[in-house]
């Protein structure tokens, strides 16, 4: 009621208001997120749900229908389960479920036939939608390539003749990624990307400090935390590989504690912005392709002493165990800078032009 009328604002108690801010904040982050990200979520909560039987043979086309995509994301999202350890290949078409690694006997059962939530309700397979997802990845990779070796000007043509797709699409795809901080506009509005600097670095890692500690204490007090448990089996399973590891591997540990672990948290700014103030793991991304993973890297311990107090909720050492970690982190990822600053160039696409 303003000035004696009733604007005919609807109120709704608490909870609901609570909930309704919750699916709209989810609905926010999974906008930001690539689609093979977007199944790989919904796999994984399916999972966790003990939806899927041990020893179930998981198909791309099934899984494709039921979230409404193409078999591209969900090709993409196999491999990445498969990394993770949750799911392995056979002899078979497919891939097996078998997180417990029990080598159960393959169990081919119908999809429909599962005792499934009704198919997500979440856009994931509108076409206006699936155009610039499916090149979404394709075109992160490539500019992520060049974030530390320079300032570099992303030609729109250019990327429209390497991946057959319009200006509008690659607009959407650059839109999100400018979004996500990942690029940027000059005084000519001009798509431009780099350098990651020792500065940006440290300014992101600082917001980090702020963002995480706040939503791991929301989710812990509502009760959302995800299954650590089986996060701290995928850890132990990446780092008995030692130097085996993959920088896909460390990338799915990385997504467990700073992504996965917010997945319940109401506040949607607040996810949006964790995700957004993550562009300095690239730079122990692109450490871990040009040198491998050690056995002792110290992100494994630091990660499990986190994992292992959040899973016996002891919260608050969990809050300092993660400050610890980010600022542990934040050291390690400058130090690496100063490595990388001493690589030559990659050979980079043609639609990333050197400006300095």
């Amino acid at each position: 009621m303003i000035f004696g009328m009733d604007l005919g604002v609807k109120k709704y108690p608490p909870q609901r208001a609570a909930r309704t801010a919750q699916a709209s904040g989810e609905a926010a982050l999974e906008e930001l997120l690539p689609l093979h990200k977007r199944v790989h979520h919904g796999l994984t909560a399916l999972m966790e749900r003990r939806a899927f039987p041990d020893g179930l043979v998981l198909l791309e086309g099934p899984i494709a229908a039921y979230f409404g995509v193409s078999r591209v994301p969900v090709r993409k999202a196999l491999a990445d389960l498969a990394e993770r350890g949750v799911i392995r290949k056979f002899r078979g078409r497919g891939y097996l479920v078998d997180p417990e690694k029990r080598n159960p006997a393959p169990l081919r059962l119908a999809f429909q036939t599962l005792d499934l939530p009704a198919r997500p309700t979440g856009d994931f397979g509108s076409q206006r939608k699936y155009e610039w997802q499916r090149v979404y990845d394709g075109i992160a990779e490539d500019v992520a390539q060049c974030l530390l070796f320079g300032t570099y000007q992303i030609r729109e043509a250019g990327l429209c003749e390497r991946y057959g797709i319009s200006r509008t699409v690659v607009r959407e795809v650059l839109g999100r990624l400018m979004t996500r901080g990942i690029i940027d506009k000059d005084r000519r509005s001009h798509w431009i990307c780099g350098p990651f600097t020792a500065k940006a670095t440290s300014e992101q890692y600082q917001m980090r400090m702020i963002l995480e500690p706040a939503a791991l204490r929301e989710c812990a007090e509502a009760g959302g935390l995800p299954d650590v448990e089986r996060m701290i089996a995928r850890l132990d399973e990446v780092r008995s590989r030692g130097s085996a590891s993959s920088s896909t591997g460390m990338s799915e540990l990385e997504d467990d504690l700073h992504g996965a672990m917010f997945q319940s948290c109401v506040n949607g700014r607040l996810k949006a912005s964790i995700l957004q103030n993550q562009l300095a793991l690239s730079v122990n991304q692109t450490f871990y392709r040009h040198f491998g993973v050690s056995a002792g890297e110290p992100m494994f311990d630091e990660h499990r002493r986190i994992l292992i107090l959040i899973a016996s909720r002891e919260i608050d050492r969990a809050l300092t165990a993660l400050v610890g970690h980010l600022e542990a982190a934040r050291d390690r990822a400058q130090a690496r800078l100063k490595v990388l600053a001493v690589i030559e160039e990659p050979d980079l696409p043609p639609f990333l032009e050197r400006t300095h």
